[in-house]
């Protein structure tokens, strides 16, 4: 037995061709979609095309076929700047938090997490619970600023 399929394009193309929208649409890509339910979201970025896709299949499944009225807005809301043009790189292992959730709040906060010391590298976030390892070295060489997690809060203090 096959899967059923729901295509949204199939689906968008039947009401047009029916002439069932409430506005005319010049065509029935996503992107007129979109702008037809009032998305307000990027284009061309994978996850920002599935909620897409996904909005305007509800809507279409449902039969809500008027214009929107109100924006569904999916913009980034301002990050907090304390962090902005600092890189981090982070080793070792943390009580306190994850190095997912320190990335994270590192990137929440305007700053940029990379996976290895460079010149342009400005602190070095190192786990208490792990000895000198060779990022250490590396920032030691480059002089990185090597600091712990009491210390990036006292950062995002600022």
């Amino acid at each position: 037995m096959a899967n059923p399929k729901l295509d949204t394009l199939l689906l968008a193309n039947s009401y047009k061709k029916r002439g069932l929208f409430a506005a005319p649409i010049p065509n029935v890509r996503l992107s007129t979609l979109k702008d037809y339910y009032g998305i307000n979201i990027n284009s061309h970025i994978a996850i920002s095309d599935c909620i897409t896709n996904n909005i305007v299949y509800q809507k279409l499944r449902d039969g809500d076929l008027a214009k929107a009225t109100e924006i569904i807005d999916f913009t980034p809301k301002q990050v907090d700047s304390r962090l902005a043009g600092q890189r981090f790189v982070i080793t070792g292992q943390f009580r306190q938090a994850t190095r997912y959730e320190l990335t994270s709040l590192i990137q929440s906060h305007g700053g940029k997490v990379t996976g290895s010391v460079s010149g342009v590298t400005d602190y070095l976030l190192k786990g208490e619970l792990d000895h000198v390892t060779g990022k250490c070295k590396k920032a030691a060489e480059k002089g990185t600023a090597v600091i712990g997690y009491e210390d990036l809060m006292l950062l995002l203090q600022k």
